[in-house]
Order: C-alpha cells, then structure tokens, then sequence
C-alpha cells in the first residue's frame, strides 16, 4: 500500500469514525444505522464496509478512542506530581463524570459490555485491542 493510498485510508476511517459520533450522539447507538453512516460519511455502504466489515467494528474502533482518551487522562494524573490523596481524588471525580462529560463513549462502552463476550467476536483484531 503507498503512502497515499494509506493517508486516504486513515481519512475514510476517522470520516467514518466521526460520522458514526456525530449520528450516536443524535439518536443514541441502538437506533442508528450503517446506511445512515454511510450517507453521513459521503461513502456508499460498499465502501463503508470495507473499512468496518461490521457495524460492531465500527462501535469498537470508537470504544478504542474512547479507552485511549481515558489512557492519556489517567497517565496526565498519575504523573501530575500531586499527592497521593490529590490523585486518588482527581482519578475518582474523573470516573464519577466520565459518562456525564463523554455520554458518547460511555454509550458505546455500554454496548461493548453487553457483547464483547460473544463467541464470533473473540477473534477480531479490534476486540483484542479494547480488551488491552
């Protein structure tokens, strides 16, 4: 794959990524469609499944973004230099707001939850990823 080709890949994917954000904070996971993705991202469905071969890879690559934002606010905490009281604090109040200041994320962590133990999803690369 040459650079370009990898550049314009990222781009549909984070297109994609975002279009499904913005399409979930609308009308809630459960009741948004692949269609409505794919016509958001200004893709035809075809295409949107090459990237995401099912909408649950499309919820886990959101719930990836999700765990890495939570990854960078626990290490800015950790390596704050505050107290250990200070910290476990700040690491407290962070948990108690997540779903209020990321109602996205916590959405698709929810949905992840009720199906990450699925026998057909043990295997998928992105799974593994959220898992880690």
């Amino acid at each position: 794959m040459s650079i370009d080709e990898r550049r314009k890949r990222e781009k549909n994917t984070e297109t994609i990524i975002q279009a499904a954000k913005e399409l979930i904070q609308e009308k809630g996971l459960d009741a948004v469609t692949m269609d409505e993705i794919a016509k958001r991202s200004e893709l035809s469905k075809g295409t949107l499944y090459l990237y995401f071969p099912s909408r649950d890879e499309l919820v886990y690559s959101i719930n990836s973004k999700g765990f890495n934002l939570i990854n960078e606010k626990l290490s800015e905490i950790l390596l704050s230099g505050d107290t250990g009281e200070k910290m476990l604090r700040t690491l407290f109040m962070f948990g108690v707001n997540f779903s209020h200041d990321q109602p996205l994320y916590f959405e698709a962590f929810r949905y992840y939850e009720l199906y990450s133990d699925s026998k057909d999803l043990e295997e998928k690369p992105i799974v593994k990823e959220c898992e880690d």
